[in-house]
């Protein structure tokens, strides 16, 4: 027989029992009409369920059953049986709530390999009210709500016939995100720096399930380099979008705690929605709502020696007692530049000093400098960190037409002895491309003082042989003159 499609409207499930039958909104196809009574029994075993699904995401399927037996929808006892589920957990419940009833859950054979890549068909179905889970959810999207389904169920398109082959289609929300402000952060304030300043704000986006009841939070594992200084938490809601602020408080809407992460180094952060947030939650419109957390930290240095230059974030939400959606990471990048200095003969220089000068316009003249120096040692190298990737910013890669896209140079400030200062300062970006363990390198040549010429005037050889022969000459006539004198009186 011809399936027939359930639409779902957001995270609800459109469909409730009435006068003993399952109802379903959007059912349209043509169904085999076994008559105005009951379900032909022909089908008792060989009717499918199939879920439409986005992407790579996977479901699986449970038989509800009173102890002992699927509910027998062949009478009018069952489908009251039914009824009264729906009635008292409604389309939504959780799979311990009809265990808590006395239920059953029976797990049904898997889905058939997919023929098409957004079905998942389950066949050979005995009679029965089902129980439908998203396992993996699709990437990008939020899982669905497990939720309730009967197999088989009225044909609404005339009432008196039953569809056997039935389809649902539950409708994934967009998921949750994460993104951080470093597009503007101080270079210096990152590994290898202690005590930087400069704050990163860490944006939490979460979705709102339908009927919220009693737990709404929020955990951000903070990597060991971040300091936490403090959270904002408020709403955005309703097309165009409005914003709701809320307060911090044990009274008030949310509070905000911090606890060690058990050995990890990481700090956890935890936003705990109270009563009054909730019942904030519960008097929106969850499908055009999102709980917005805005976490700001700081940078304590590397405790780890530094290897990594990449920070990243991941965070939950966790509502209803155990509805967990694992929010998309981001992470912020940094890393280090190292100076060789050479001679033009390819000696290396021990010496030079350079700072990094920084801008998001590729031309030096509107450059400013980032307060990070470094001077070469006897190998003629200098590794100066904290410098953002050129080409990462607010979470993700960027190309050079972003506003955000960092162009860096060097200016030698001090020239190694013997050595003529740089007078233009020498360009780099610091890339995914060409940097390896978050280390681009630079080759810097100097040329001898003068260019390499000696100078006669300034202390040259041929000025200090004439001083010296000059300096002879003027002795020896002094003695031949004071000889002179002697044989001239004697």
């Amino acid at each position: 027989m011809s399936g027939s499609i359930f639409s779902y409207r957001g995270w609800r499930i459109a469909a409730g029992v009435a006068c003993g039958i399952l109802a379903a909104t959007g059912l349209a196809a043509s169904a085999f009409a076994a008559g105005p009574s009951a379900p032909d029994p022909a089908r008792n075993g060989t009717a499918s369920l199939t879920v439409t699904v986005q992407g790579s995401s996977t479901f699986e399927v449970y038989r509800v059953d009173v102890p002992g037996a699927p509910i027998d929808l062949t009478t009018n006892d069952g489908w009251q049986t039914v009824n009264g589920l729906l009635d008292d957990l409604g389309s939504n419940p959780t799979e311990q709530e009809l265990v808590d009833r006395g239920l059953d859950i029976v797990a049904v054979a898997p889905a058939n390999p997919r023929v098409d890549p957004l079905q998942l068909v389950f066949p050979n179905l005995p009679f029965g009210l089902y129980y439908v889970e998203e396992t993996v959810p699709a990437a990008g999207f939020d899982p669905v709500l497990p939720f309730l389904v009967t197999v088989p169920t009225t044909d609404q398109a005339d009432g008196a016939s039953w569809i056997y082959d039935v389809q649902v289609s539950p409708k994934n929300r967009s998921t949750t995100d994460k993104t951080v402000a470093d597009g503007t952060a101080s270079h210096g304030d990152l590994p290898g720096d202690p005590g930087s300043g400069s704050v990163f704000t860490w944006t939490v986006r979460g979705n709102v399930v339908d009927n919220i009841q009693d737990q709404y939070e929020v955990i951000d594992n903070l990597d060991p380099r971040l300091v936490f200084t403090s959270a904002r938490v408020y709403l955005t809601t309703g097309s165009p979008q409005t914003t709701i602020p809320l307060t911090e408080g044990l009274d008030a809407d949310y509070t905000v705690s911090t606890d060690a992460g058990g050995g990890t180094g990481e700090t956890v952060v935890t936003i705990d929605f109270r009563p009054n947030g909730l019942l904030q939650l519960q008097s929106i419109d969850e499908a055009t709502t999102q709980v917005v957390v805005e976490i700001d930290t700081t940078i304590s240095g590397e405790p780890d020696g530094g290897a990594s230059g990449l920070i990243a974030n991941t965070a939950t939400v966790i509502q209803n007692n155990g509805f967990v959606t694992e929010i998309p990471g981001t992470e912020t990048k940094w890393g280090k530049v190292t100076v060789t200095k050479q001679s033009t003969t390819g000696q290396l220089l021990q010496g030079a000093t350079f700072e990094v000068y920084a801008s998001n316009s590729n031309d030096f003249a509107t450059a400013a400098t980032t307060g990070l120096t470094g001077t070469t040692a006897a190998d003629g190298t200098t590794t100066i960190g904290s410098i953002r990737y050129s080409d990462h910013a607010l979470g993700d890669g960027i190309s050079t037409s972003s506003t955000a896209y960092e162009y860096y140079w060097l200016v030698e400030t001090v020239a190694p002895a013997g050595h003529e200062l740089l007078p233009d300062a020498v360009p780099f970006q610091l890339t995914e491309g060409n940097s390896t363990d978050f280390t681009v390198g630079v080759s810097v040549e100097n040329v001898p003082t003068n260019g390499g010429f000696t100078l006669p005037l300034t202390g040259g050889t041929f000025a200090t042989v004439v001083f010296y022969l000059i300096g002879g000459l003027l002795a020896v006539g002094a003695v031949l003159l004071i000889l002179r004198t002697r044989r001239v009186h004697g």
